[in-house]
């Protein structure tokens, strides 16, 4: 079961390809089924007038969100992280892109998206650090994502409606 925290929804007519179509915007905080904690998420529909039986295209098309709401470049980058702004599996996705398994080589770039840090950022990072020092490399980020993810809630607030909480 979807338990909502807070939820923003916004509708537009839009042009692809010189048809009329309807983007519907889903933001939201919220927890999933049996999910430990709420997470953001940004989800998107792009219905055709003429054919309404599926949409268009549909799920993270961020691209297609921002390009019309560009205010809500926050939640996109929050996408998929918890309630405090903590990426998904922040510490093991992270070491996974710092090329700490043998399955990936060091992507500084995939590892400065996920972690949400500038590029250089994820460039500074010394080669052949273990994961105890990458670990607190991560939570000394904690305070930062939280920050984030209290901006990403105002937004949701100010935009849409509390729904019911579950705590």
């Amino acid at each position: 079961m979807d338990k909502i925290l807070y939820q923003l929804k916004r509708r537009k007519r839009i042009l692809v390809f010189c048809a009329p179509h309807v983007l519907k915007v889903d933001a939201k905080l919220h927890r999933l089924n049996d999910n430990a904690r709420p997470y953001f998420s940004l989800t998107g529909e792009v219905w055709d007038f003429r054919h309404r039986e599926d949409p268009s295209m549909c799920g993270c098309i961020h691209d297609v969100i921002l390009e019309h709401f560009p205010d809500l470049q926050i939640i996109a980058d929050l996408h998929l992280s918890d309630e405090d702004g903590v990426p998904m599996h922040a510490v093991e996705n992270g070491w996974y892109w710092y090329g700490g398994t043998k399955w990936q080589f060091r992507d500084n770039v995939m590892l400065a998206s996920h972690l949400r840090v500038p590029i250089d950022w994820a460039q500074e990072i010394p080669n052949g650090m273990s994961k105890d020092w990458f670990t607190k490399a991560m939570d000394a980020q904690r305070p930062r994502w939280k920050q984030e993810a209290e901006a990403a809630i105002e937004l949701l607030k100010s935009g849409g409606i509390k729904c019911h909480s579950d705590r």
